[in-house]
């Protein structure tokens, strides 16, 4: 066998041999193609994660100052409700003392001033009825004082011309 030979049969027999190399290469090409690809997809989706994560931390710096906002309303609130509550238990203290203060003259009123009144009532109306009457009586007074007045002037005339 020449040269040119052997090299031939040696060539043939490594491809024989780099063959099942060659097309394992060429399927780790084709994976690690598969894979580049793959990778590239996940760090797309690992930017859009990154970009929706970013948008969720500063949702949620906003969500931290309304809610500190929040807390600081409703502390006020609070306060004010406590404020209101003494208001009302004052309002209270001096509802019931104007309730004892309306009692007192009631009572006065019913022990007092009621039975003043009805004995002012009372003189009033009889003194009403005295004086109606000593009016009527007045006038018939006057009636007759002029009928009398005019029975003298007559009864005068009368006697000078006698």
């Amino acid at each position: 066998m020449t040269n040119s030979e052997l090299l031939s049969a040696l060539s043939g027999m490594m491809d024989d041999k780099l063959q099942p190399l060659k097309d394992d290469v060429q399927i780790l090409k084709e994976e690690a193609k598969e894979i580049r690809e793959d990778t590239e997809e996940l760090k797309k989706d690992v930017k859009v994660l990154k970009e929706e994560v970013k948008e969720i931390r500063e949702d949620t710096e906003a969500l931290k100052k309304d809610v500190k906002i929040l807390k600081e309303e409703v502390k006020e609130i609070r306060e004010d409700t406590e404020v209101l509550k003494k208001d009302v238990e004052h309002i209270d203290d001096a509802v019931q003392i104007l309730k004892d203060g309306i009692l007192v003259l009631n009572l006065k009123m019913e022990n007092d001033i009621s039975p003043r009144l009805h004995t002012i009532e009372e003189c009033y109306t009889s003194t009403f009825y005295r004086y109606r009457d000593g009016i009527v009586q007045l006038d018939k007074m006057q009636t007759d004082v002029d009928v009398l007045k005019s029975v003298v002037r007559d009864h005068s005339q009368k006697m000078q011309k006698i």
